[in-house]
């Protein structure tokens, strides 16, 4: 990656309807962060969108988090234990 980067992992719950994998990953890419994997469960209502990102720094990764959590449908964001 590019120098000074780091690989975070961010767990996404979300309500399940169609488009909003690309609407979180629409927002995660606003703020100039690489999507390195993304991997999706579905339950009934819900989903659980699990991104490993590269982000510069810690203000970054809680940047992007606050951009996630601005859709109204995204029901909670977390960062994963390393």
């Amino acid at each position: 990656g590019v120098s000074g980067e780091f690989q975070s992992e961010i767990r996404v719950r979300t309500l399940n309807r169609v488009g909003l994998l690309a609407d979180v990953a629409g927002r995660i890419s606003a703020t100039f962060s690489n999507i390195r994997h993304v991997s999706v469960e579905s339950a009934d209502d819900e989903s659980m969108l699990l991104f490993r990102l590269n982000v510069r720094d810690r203000r970054h990764l809680a940047q992007v988090m606050r951009s996630i959590r601005t859709n109204p449908e995204v029901v909670r964001v977390s960062r994963t234990p390393a």
